[in-house]
């Protein structure tokens, strides 16, 4: 999980969101924590990995270790962490709102299917009856005010439009 979904639960004071959902296990490489820089959400993330509800990998494979390193020259520490371990690890999903870059690399390495966005994994936690529409529409309103937006008016629109499939259903 990268810094960019993480901040947007911290931010709407759901972080224990993710180790709820029963197909997702949040995983939190060091380079991820270290980007988180808010005395309280830090605080509250390593009370959350502490808890055992974020489990903290750091990087110690030599394989992954090389790719982290050339994806370094592209991308940011989380970034290019998350992305390198879900190369060498086929299970793992990234869960990540980075455009660009990002989105494309990730995209050519592991497939349009690996990577979650904070709106995918709302929606799964809407489908997992974890949280109400109206209550990923207010998470949503107040990530807004943090100048994170998401390009539709209501959770619900998305529900309508994407019918759960399952478990194994990423999108």
């Amino acid at each position: 999980m990268d810094a960019s979904v993480l901040i947007n639960f911290l931010h709407i004071g759901q972080v224990l969101l993710l180790s709820r959902l029963p197909d997702l296990e949040p995983l939190i490489p060091d380079e991820v924590i270290g980007e988180v820089r808010l005395p309280e959400q830090q605080a509250e993330l390593l009370k959350a990995i502490e808890a055992g509800d974020l489990t903290r990998i750091c990087i110690t494979d030599p394989a992954i270790l090389d790719t982290f390193a050339d994806l370094r020259d592209t991308l940011g520490k989380g970034e290019a962490a998350c992305l390198a371990i879900a190369q060498h690890n086929a299970g793992i999903v990234v869960a990540c709102d980075e455009k660009g870059a990002f989105l494309r690399m990730a995209t050519e390495r592991l497939g349009e299917d690996r990577v979650l966005g904070t709106a995918d994994i709302l929606l799964r936690c809407i489908r997992a009856e974890l949280i109400s529409v109206a209550g990923a529409d207010a998470a949503k309103g107040l990530l807004s005010t943090r100048k994170f937006r998401m390009p539709f008016v209501t959770f619900q629109d998305l529900v309508d439009a994407q019918p759960s499939r399952g478990p194994d259903d990423i999108k």
